[in-house]
């Protein structure tokens, strides 16, 4: 035969027709790491094919044969003449674009894990049995092109690392499982999705949102988060799984009360789309929620095991939001430390893990709620109480401690010689001051399971408490967390707190002066102070009168006829700011008072009543039985008093205290 003859047979009979049937394709290739691109791995009716299956296969379905994996490799931008049936393993690696198919269908025992962009003139189909997987993938299925997912009963869709809108469905939609997972966000476009199957959604900043008639069974695993915006078809179940879940309700009450909610327990999280809760309460069987648009509720409402005092109809739970006065609790920007190092206390999500500090070793505890919320200082003579946050200088406490500036709440305590100590009581003006500059801002805190000592700015303090104080907080802006039981600082802390002066003065006095060392300067203007007391008596209708002298510590007052009672004024001071802020006493007082007597028309009469009565106005709390603070105007009776007669009152002053001038008086107290 002529060798030129036999090159064309040869050729004709191994070469693939331009346009062929996908039917007539065979793998050959090896039964693992297989690359679809290469030519070798594949047979084209019974002799070696010429080129792979891609744009040029019309009609017919390529078949990856069970027991085998095949690799479609980035460099393979299309396939869109090809519809594949996988029985064994089909992976479509990452690329740059999305890649383009007739049809995928994922039969009864095989797995597609697609890490890119999927495009269908079809449909992707998983039968019963088979399972597809999305991973890191970016792509709205609604538009154009989109792809239109078609999962049996017993097939599973899995969405990984992934941000998916689901648009229009083929056949009967999503019969089969739903798994959502680490970090992904997936919607519904409209109620063109029809999802009849379970949909699982697990892992903290994993999302589901359903803008469609949700009518499959939905359960929140580990930090997972979902958002219901519409209708849901009625008696549809919601169930809070493992770890602590947020839900957000439809704003409409009545697309709410067609959810049935199970499980719940402390740290879930309830919310209502678009509205801020302002309250909630809690009964054996269902939650209200109280929100700018009115009242919004579940259908139902189950309790899981776990939550130890969840709500009864005779005990039931109710959470209002506080004005966040006395919260306990970090500044935007504090880095807390973590197994990957420091982030941002803002950042910080349910399920994430942070570094906890145990008899003086490192453990690592699970965030089991974060919350946050906004706070507007509100001006006022003291700078704790209004609400200002308290900054902790660089090296304040030692070097490197913190490694930069910290911003706390005044009540927010630090871990120092192993107890926990309020921020307030180590304010020394300069190292450690109230940052008035700071007028508004958000405040945020973190709770693991039991309280523990964690790490900010280098500096050790405490994770989040609750001793009551959860309602100060908010998450997401729009949710009610659940809470358990209030704790408290002597059966559920990790150290003690201590406020006593004997163990905090000392540690005040250390950081005083490194502070001293370091030269400086106060942020607070210089306290000027005074013994004086400016003790005085006014009238009802406002009259002055002054001592007409002292006597054995009494001071004596003369009474002009018709006073029927009387308030005795003075300066007054708290304990905190005249002594230091080491001394846990923020009680505005006046002076100690013991006994007080009436002289007149030649008898005594002793007035007992700032003694005897526990609520008098103008009186602080009683000092044992013979002697009683006032708050700077305590309220004096008189008893039946003679026509036309002068009194004497005689007040004894035991003790005054040290008065901060006020700032008028301040240029007469300097140049005195």
């Amino acid at each position: 035969m002529h060798p030129c003859i036999l090159d064309f047979h040869h050729i004709m009979a191994t070469s693939t027709p331009a346009w062929t049937n996908g039917d007539l394709y065979t793998w050959v290739g090896p039964t693992t790491g297989g690359n679809w691109s290469d030519v070798s791995n594949w047979s084209y009716n019974g002799e070696p094919a010429t080129h792979v299956p891609d744009t040029q296969t019309n009609q017919g379905t390529v078949t990856i044969p069970s027991g085998v994996t095949v690799t479609v490799s980035s460099a393979t931008s299309t396939l869109s003449g090809v519809s594949i049936k996988v029985a064994g393993t089909l992976d479509i690696a990452s690329g740059t674009s999305a890649l383009a198919v007739n049809n995928l269908e994922v039969a009864s025992g095989g797995t597609a894990n697609i890490q890119r962009p999927l495009t269908a003139n079809n449909v992707l189909q998983v039968d019963n049995g088979g399972t597809a997987t999305f991973s890191n993938v970016s792509q709205d299925w609604s538009g154009y092109p989109g792809l239109k997912p078609s999962v049996a009963a017993g097939g599973t869709l899995n969405f990984d690392k992934s941000n998916v809108t689901l648009g229009s469905v083929s056949g009967s939609g999503i019969a089969g499982n739903l798994n959502i997972s680490n970090g992904s966000t997936v919607k519904t476009a409209s109620n063109s999705t029809t999802i009849t199957g379970p949909i699982t959604v697990n892992g903290t900043d994993t999302s589901f949102t359903d803008n469609s008639a949700l009518q499959s069974t939905l359960t929140l695993n580990d930090g997972a988060k979902a958002t219901i915006t519409t209708y849901p078809t009625d008696g549809t179940k919601v169930i809070f799984g493992t770890g602590n879940n947020t839900l957000i309700l439809p704003s409409d009450k009545y697309a709410a009360n067609k959810l049935v909610l199970a499980n719940l327990k402390e740290g879930d999280s309830l919310g209502v789309n678009g509205q801020t809760v302002s309250s909630a309460t809690m009964t054996s069987d269902n939650v209200s929620l109280t929100t700018s648009g009115g009242t919004i509720s579940p259908k139902s409402v189950t309790y899981d095991d776990s939550y130890k005092n969840a709500p009864t109809d005779s005990n039931p739970v109710t959470v209002n939001t506080s004005n966040g006065n006395g919260v306990i609790c970090f500044l935007a920007g504090s880095m807390i430390r973590t197994q990957d190092g420091e982030v941002a206390v803002e950042t910080l999500r349910l399920g994430d893990s942070v570094v906890v500090y145990v008899d003086g070793r490192e453990d690592v505890r699970t965030i089991t709620w974060a919350g946050r919320r906004h706070m507007t200082v509100r001006p006022g003579p003291f700078a704790d109480e209004a609400g200002y946050p308290v900054r902790i200088l660089k090296d304040a406490i030692a070097t490197g401690v913190p490694h930069t500036d910290l911003l706390v709440t005044a009540e927010h305590c630090l871990f120092l010689d192993g107890k926990f100590v309020p921020a307030r009581m180590l304010v020394n003006g300069r190292s450690i001051h109230y940052d008035t500059s700071i007028t508004s801002y958000d405040y945020f805190h973190i709770e693991t399971a039991d309280h523990s000592v964690i790490m900010a700015n280098g500096l050790l303090t405490e994770s989040f408490l609750d001793t009551g104080n959860r309602g100060d907080f908010r998450q997401d802006g729009n949710v009610f967390s659940i809470g358990g039981s209030v704790k408290s600082w002597n059966d559920d802390a990790a150290a003690p707190l201590t406020t006593d002066r004997t163990t905090v003065e000392p540690l005040f006095r250390a950081i005083e002066a490194r502070a001293d060392m370091a030269g400086l300067v106060s942020q607070a203007d210089s306290a000027v102070l005074t013994q004086d007391a400016d003790l005085h008596l006014m009238t009802e209708d406002g009259t002055i009168i002054r001592k007409t002298r002292e006597t054995n510590g009494y001071a004596m007052f003369m009474l002009p006829e018709k006073v029927r009672s009387v308030r005795l004024m003075s300066r007054t001071s708290r304990p905190s700011d005249v002594i230091g802020p080491f001394v846990d006493d923020r009680r505005e007082l006046g002076v100690l008072v013991g006994q007080i007597a009436l002289y007149e028309a030649g008898s005594t009469t002793v007035l007992p009543a700032h003694l005897a009565k526990e609520e008098l106005s103008g009186w602080s709390v009683s000092e044992g039985t013979t002697m009683r603070w006032t708050t700077g105007h305590a309220a004096i009776s008189l008893p039946s008093r003679s026509s036309h007669s002068i009194a004497m009152l005689a007040v004894q002053v035991l003790s005054n205290s040290s008065y901060l001038v006020a700032a008028e008086d301040k240029a007469i107290a300097l140049t005195a």
